[in-house]
């Protein structure tokens, strides 16, 4: 099981007690539920984020007595322990018998703070019943121990909970007393609230993508209190992951370090100050104007003393500008690979500028990203991943010696400067750049292969700014991973215009729904013998505000970079399940509706849940939904097979789409759990004039018919390829002889 703070510190037979047989809920003392395990949303058959934040009746019979509950609440305010049996209801409305503990939290003022309730079931309890009791007894012997262990941390260090997304579900009084805000201003608030706009935007994106892997993460942050003034905490941030190793929430644990922060800059500015005034003192014998009686001008070498005091003032000095250079050092450096970092190379390159500008020569900004290297760090962990990078740096020193700077802009990301460099020179640079990398690094006796994608800026016409130039190689490098990864291209308008209106279309995604931009049209489907409407299919399309109409060819592989499809898979399932329930009840117009779907739907566990959710709200039969699935995406599809099966089983039907263009098998084709098989309509163009394709037509449609699959010819064009699959048992035509894709508006005209 996921440990919350309450487990962490015991033992692992409680744990593992607790997970394998046990449902544990945690609510506070309003009822309102802070945490399920995994075990309690399985059995149960909820999903965690439809119970985190409800109320704990939700999973109450209504059947039950305000008496029984009154009896509960009795033991449990008094700070006893509860026992007893209780019933709870599935969220499929089903009903689940629990032998149930109820233990109450004290916090440190001796108040209950919140409730952990742990159940067996009913019908398991007497094989891991005995091992429970001895848990739960030890948990209840842990529990002053954790109490103090409480008490202490939140007397001396500064403690917030967020779920997965940063919004605050916790936070102790420390926390409120450093950020000036009162506990209820900051629960169920975002992290980002107290933002001081200090921190660069690629920080907090390193910070996420640590944790978001799993990892911990710590570091020094400045924060914004709620009176306007700034405070700096040292942070450990720990994820909380489930059993799929994905994080759920987490833990920020911080330490005041203001006054230290403070004093370093107080420090900087008398480092500045003992420089400034040790330029005015280079050597011992210099004359000093001291006041004596008579006023006349001495040397320092007639008062040994203050020669002491100068010679001891240099040491000093020294001192300073050693530790001033190390940090001048540390601030301008990569502290993995050493490099300089962005800063750095973009002093250099604001010099390289105006050089440039003046003396009217060329100049060259390499922007590179290490192809790969998320999945070997993800895979292999960051250990490898850093030794990764410092040989990844090591080779581009190599390679580059004294012809540029190079730097690590952050991540597996570096710039390189390259100063009076024509085109042919870059490329000439960027080709090595490449070579570099074509030999394995090996680490542990295993070799890691990396390439790279480079996008280089000339000056002057890759950019007439700096944050131009740097903006231009950064598009050109992903006009690099477009078109393969592993080279390099420089920036020109005509590939950057075609990734602006990528990245347009991506960004656009993510606000199509909201704000009813996609569009369904229908295509029907008919019998070829009785002319009679079988199905309809739905396409969709986006009218972008802007842009226009996107066919789906372009948007959905976007859709599939940035985590959209099972979003917009879900809306195209019930937009359509709706539209058709209208025109069942308008124009008793009773037909499958055909959705494509893709692997990704399929491996979603909540894939099924959705489609029997949407078909209760829009009060449509499984037996009027298909679902297609494209052969050439047929690979390994143990779990989707199942899933197929699954659907199947509520009465929907499935459809194998583009046949004979893949590469399944028969013996894949045996295994799926396929109704329709859809022959594709580059088969069907010119069946006349070609007689293999004709030859094939035939047998797809033998072998359907010898498997009992209904058999649909796409890119029916011409009332010649109707009669040809009719008199060779196709059973159903779809195309633009029969009709094109509509809107509705259009289909239903043909209703009437």
């Amino acid at each position: 099981m996921t440990k919350t703070p309450l487990f962490s510190d015991l033992n692992e037979d409680i744990t593992d007690v607790l997970s394998k047989s046990s449902m544990i809920l945690i609510t506070n003392k309003d009822g309102t539920i802070m945490y399920v395990n995994d075990h309690l949303c399985k059995s149960l058959k909820y999903k965690r984020t439809q119970l985190i934040g409800q109320n704990i009746n939700i999973l109450y019979p209504t059947s039950y007595s305000h008496v029984f509950f009154k009896k509960i609440h009795i033991t449990i305010n008094k700070k006893n322990i509860w026992r007893g049996e209780m019933t709870l209801s599935t969220e499929d409305g089903n009903h689940f018998s629990l032998h149930t503990t109820v233990v109450p939290l004290i916090n440190e003022e001796r108040n209950i703070d919140q409730y952990i309730s742990i159940g067996i079931d009913i019908n398991n309890q007497y094989k891991s019943g005995h091992t429970l009791t001895r848990a739960l007894d030890k948990l209840t012997q842990s529990h002053k121990e954790l109490m103090d262990i409480k008490y202490a941390l939140d007397e001396s260090t500064i403690i917030a909970i967020t779920d997965q997304k940063g919004v605050i579900t916790y936070v102790n009084n420390t926390f409120c007393e450093i950020s000036k805000y009162r506990r209820n201003e900051l629960i169920g608030q975002n992290l980002r609230m107290l933002n001081s706009n200090y921190h660069s935007k690629q920080f907090f994106n390193d910070l996420w993508q640590t944790i978001g892997r799993g990892d911990i993460w710590r570091g020094e942050v400045r924060n914004l209190a709620k009176d306007g003034t700034y405070y700096w905490v040292y942070t450990t941030i720990v994820p909380f992951l489930n059993d799929d190793g994905k994080p759920y929430q987490y833990i920020a644990i911080r330490n005041d370090i203001t006054e230290r922060k403070q004093t370093e800059q107080s420090l900087k500015l008398i480092l500045d100050k003992l420089t400034h005034s040790h330029q005015e003192m280079t050597d011992d014998n210099r004359s000093y104007h001291l006041p004596t009686n008579n006023y006349k001008e001495i040397t320092v070498n007639g008062y040994p003393e203050i020669t002491k005091l100068i010679h001891r003032f240099n040491e000093m000095v020294h001192t300073i500008n050693d530790s001033r250079r190390k940090i001048e050092h540390q601030a301008y450096h990569d502290s993995l690979t050493g490099l300089p970092n962005r800063y750095k190379i973009e002093q250099k390159l604001e010099d390289a500028f105006q050089r440039s500008k003046e003396q009217q020569q060329s100049l060259a900004l390499f922007f590179l990203d290490l192809d790969g290297f998320k999945m070997v760090n993800d895979l292999m962990g960051h250990h490898i991943g850093d030794l990764l990078l410092k040989e990844v740096s090591e080779r581009l020193k190599n390679t580059v010696q004294s012809k540029g700077m190079i730097a690590r802009q952050g991540g597996d990301e570096f710039l390189i400067l390259l100063e009076r460099a024509t085109k042919k020179e870059a490329a000439q640079v960027a080709t090595k750049i490449l070579e570099c990398l074509t030999i394995p690094f090996t680490f542990n006796n295993q070799d890691f292969y990396l390439t790279l994608s480079i996008g280089i800026s000339l000056y002057p016409e890759g950019g007439q700014t700096i944050e131009s130039m740097i903006k231009n190689a950064d598009t050109a490098m992903y006009v690099a991973k477009d078109r393969g990864k592993n080279n390099y291209q420089f920036f020109t308008n005509e590939p950057s215009r075609q990734l602006n209106r990528k990245h347009q279309l991506a960004t656009g995604l993510k606000h199509a729904i909201h704000n009813d931009e996609f569009v369904l049209y229908y295509q029907p489907q008919y019998n070829l013998k009785t002319g009679e409407l079988r199905a309809l299919e739905a396409f969709i399309r986006w009218k972008h505000p802007r842009l226009g109409f996107i066919l789906p060819s372009e948007f959905l592989p976007l859709a599939k970079e940035t985590g959209m499809t099972t979003e917009i898979g879900k809306w195209v399932l019930y937009e359509a399940c709706q539209q058709n329930k209208r025109w069942q009840e308008a124009f008793n117009v009773a037909v499958p509706i055909s959705i494509n779907v893709s692997p990704i739907h399929l491996r979603n566990e909540c894939f099924l849940g959705d489609i029997k959710d949407i078909l209760t709200k829009t009060n449509m039969e499984a037996q009027y939904l298909e679902i297609e699935m494209t052969e050439s995406e047929l690979s390994d599809m143990t779990e989707e097979i199942e899933v197929l099966q699954m659907f199947k089983n509520i009465g929907g039907k499935v459809a194998l789409d583009n046949f004979g263009t893949g590469s399944s098998s028969l013996s894949m084709l045996s295994r799926l759990p396929v109704d329709i098989l859809k022959i594709d309509r580059s088969f069907i163009q010119d069946v006349h004039s070609n007689q293999r394709k004709a030859a094939i037509i035939q047998s797809i449609i033998d072998l359907g018919n010898r498997l009992s699959f209904n058999l649909v010819a796409e890119g029916v064009e011409s009332v010649e390829q109707a009669e040809f699959l009719k008199q060779h048992n196709c059973h159903t035509g779809q195309g633009y002889y029969f009709a094109k894709p509509m809107t509705v508006e259009e289909l239903e005209a043909t209703f009437k």
